[in-house]
């Protein structure tokens, strides 16, 4: 099954800006939602509720990174935020690789690859303002 994983603002309320990746995975994604439940519990932090919450605010706080590395997360892309406020900037594909860890940790039998699919430019500029 292909299932399309969005980031961002994807109930178009704000600024409406996403970035979707797409997984070939052995469930639901209704099993994938329970999972990444199961592993918030698990793991002690809901990063639907705690990281990259707020319009342009793309961090992770040092207590956050601890709780994930602690439970076996390994960062590959942090970046120093020079601002003194302890915390690191993450991308889209951190996020996601995080989230993936959640729903792996609350259900290890989960199987899935990341796919990529070939894109077609059809125009059409002027059908959305």
């Amino acid at each position: 099954m292909i299932i399309e994983m969005m980031l961002g603002d994807c109930s178009y309320d704000g600024h409406e800006k996403t970035q979707s990746l797409f997984i070939e995975c052995n469930v639901t994604e209704e099993e994938i939602t329970l999972a990444y439940k199961k592993g918030v519990i698990e793991v002690g932090l809901d990063l639907e509720k705690e990281v990259a919450t707020e319009y342009n605010e793309p961090y992770i706080y040092d207590d956050q990174v601890k709780i994930l590395s602690e439970a076996g997360f390994v960062f590959d892309d942090l970046r120093e935020n020079h601002d003194n406020k302890m915390r690191w900037y993450v991308d889209w594909d951190e996020f996601f690789r995080m989230y993936m860890f959640l729903v792996e940790k609350g259900n290890p039998s989960i199987e899935w690859k990341r796919v990529k699919f070939d894109v077609v430019i059809m125009g059409g500029y002027g059908l959305f303002n």
